[in-house]
């Protein structure tokens, strides 16, 4: 009865032993035909990718030779050669498309005007001080309502100095700030 319990369970064991090597061997196929799936996709891929670049170039230079318009009318266009092509253009794009249209586009509007206030590249310090041009240009010096009613008062000298104030005095006073106000509202 004991010898009996143990040849079974040797050949339990011997049978599950068994089943887990053919378990295995089954893993390690399906492991190898889903590696040569993979790779032929992989191929089929690349095959495909090749066909869209060399159908995209020879588009181009039919394009090229024949003046920018290859075809005489829809009816001669092969609607999947278009379909094909326009899937090779986006591969080729990518996510960068909106980027390289935008590009090709030109500058933007607030991109020229930056440009033209401050200059496109190169260095920057020192790019707003004065130099003896820019100093010496009286062009854009505007005098201000007060200093032209100073001078229509008469001025004799420096008005901070004692000896020299104007001969109204009246005009010495700093106007207040309302009426400061009221001539920057006239200008």
């Amino acid at each position: 009865d004991e010898h009996m319990a143990k040849i079974q369970r040797r050949l339990l064991e011997e049978k599950k032993q068994a089943d887990e090597s053919e378990e295995r061997k089954k893993q390690r196929a399906l492991k190898r035909y889903s590696k040569q799936v993979q790779s032929e996709k992989l191929r089929e891929k690349a095959r495909e990718k090749k066909v869209n670049e060399e159908s995209i170039t020879k588009w181009r230079k039919e394009r090229q030779r024949n003046g920018y318009s290859p075809l005489q009318s829809e009816a001669d266009v092969d609607p999947e050669y278009i379909a094909m092509a326009l899937k090779a253009k986006r591969q080729l794009q990518g996510k960068f498309g909106e980027r390289l249209a935008a590009s090709a586009a030109g500058k933007s509007k607030k991109r020229q005007a930056r440009d033209d206030k401050h200059g496109f590249g190169g260095r920057k310090r020192l790019k707003k001080q004065n130099d003896r041009d820019s100093a010496n240009d009286m062009s854009s010096y505007r005098p201000a309502r007060f200093d032209q009613e100073w001078k229509r008062a008469g001025k004799v000298g420096n008005p901070k100095s004692a000896s020299g104030s104007p001969k109204n005095p009246k005009m010495m006073k700093r106007p207040g700030k309302a009426k400061r106000a009221a001539s920057r509202a006239k200008l």
